[in-house]
């Protein structure tokens, strides 16, 4: 997921950096500010720190870049003489600005922590119909990268096992036709009756018409709830 990537990014050693970007752009800002000409006062824009912030650090991280950035406007714009003074405009405007970026950086957060758990949930389910396979089950040597056709939802249709039992091993490999929840569902059914046939039946033909019969109650139950 683009979040999770977007984290490994802003870390040094398990740490979080994103909080130099916005310092950065204060610090540019303010000797910017003090290095030019009454013509080119630039202050005001420190509103655009906060709003950094919202977008790649936590709230309160936010919160104090937006508080940070007041404090800054008051002091670097009271060293200017008075007429040259940005004024109580632009100071509503960094203030504003701050308390517009924390409320958004808390709807960011939140959003990411709900997507998050659904992205757990959605491993969960893929992991309890695609039991994790140890690199030498049964026998075989075997090695597999789990793709979904959409990334986020972690599990789809495609379904594989590896089933040892006394007469031999079984590999099962399927793709459900279809997407979704649906999709999950019957490659569920089908790796259920998989585990169980290829294990206690001796003919392959056998386990087929096993799998066969399990779609069809599937497909059964499906179209009775519509």
């Amino acid at each position: 997921m683009e979040y999770r990537r977007r984290r490994q990014l802003l870390r040094v050693r398990g740490r979080s950096i994103a909080w130099v970007v916005p310092l950065v752009l204060l610090v540019a800002i303010v000797l910017l500010d003090l290095n030019t000409t009454e013509r080119f006062r630039i202050i005001s824009w420190i509103v655009l720190v906060p709003g950094i912030a919202a977008a790649i650090c936590g709230v309160w991280t936010t919160a104090g870049f937006a508080l940070v950035s007041v404090v800054t406007y008051v002091v670097v714009d009271s060293a200017w003489p008075g007429e040259y003074q940005a004024g109580l405009a632009d100071f509503v405007l960094v203030a504003l600005g701050g308390a517009l970026a924390t409320l958004a950086s808390a709807v960011r957060v939140r959003r990411e922590q709900e997507m998050l758990h659904v992205l757990d949930v959605a491993e969960t389910t893929r992991r309890t119909v695609l039991r994790p396979l140890p690199p030498d089950w049964a026998g075989l040597e075997h090695a597999g990268v789990y793709l979904a056709a959409d990334f986020d939802a972690r599990v789809g249709g495609d379904f594989y096992d590896i089933q040892p039992g006394p007469h031999g091993t079984r590999v099962l490999v399927g793709d459900v036709q279809g997407k979704g929840l649906g999709a999950v569902e019957a490659a569920a059914a089908l790796l259920g009756t998989f585990r169980e046939a290829g294990y206690h039946e001796a003919d392959l033909l056998t386990v087929a018409e096993r799998l066969e019969v399990r779609m069809r109650r599937h497909r059964l139950h499906t179209a009775a709830l519509g």
